[in-house]
């Protein structure tokens, strides 16, 4: 009887989602090194990905490709789409301890909010280029993502501002 070891690994498929936008799938496979090394993990995601409901066109990373990616991004060029996003630099001022603070950006689109700072990042950006808190309108509730691991490319808190609705007050 032959015991072959499985690997984990995370992979990103680039596909649309059930309402046809472009999405991005995160999932983790679990394959054998034969199977890696016949780019099988590729397959495994992407039957994850359909199972999940979204569709194709279906463009897989696995978690050692997103640096190279996330660099090519950081050096394109904007496109018209990009430049539609209002920004605003602001800079947080400690008020504990003077002198020191934290230079920033907001991203204001249709699609969401975005919040970057000098020093930190998420999973798939490469340095200072990343943005570790998203808002967005979610299923019909605001949602707020927070990406506090750099190491991790799922959010690690996700807050919903339902209770915060006027209407809820007492």
């Amino acid at each position: 009887m032959e015991i072959t070891q499985k690997s984990k690994m995370k992979m990103f498929v680039s596909c649309l989602n059930a309402n046809g936008s472009a999405d991005m799938f995160v999932c983790e496979v679990e394959a054998t090194q034969e199977q890696f090394d016949n780019d099988e993990h590729y397959d495994l995601a992407i039957e994850q990905a359909e199972q999940n409901g979204y569709e194709q066109p279906f463009l897989c990373y696995n978690e050692y490709e997103t640096k190279n990616i996330a660099r090519h991004f950081g050096n394109a060029q904007s496109s018209p789409a990009a430049s539609e996003y209002n920004v605003q630099e602001f800079e947080l001022f400690d008020h504990s301890n003077k002198g020191e603070s934290t230079k920033g950006k907001v991203s204001v689109s249709g699609q969401g909010i975005t919040v970057a700072l000098a020093g930190y990042s998420d999973n798939g950006s490469i340095d200072n280029e990343g943005h570790p808190i998203f808002i967005e309108r979610d299923k019909g509730e605001i949602v707020i993502r927070l990406y506090e691991d750099i190491n991790r490319s799922d959010e690690t808190r996700v807050i919903l501002l339902n209770g915060a609705r006027n209407e809820k007050r007492k």
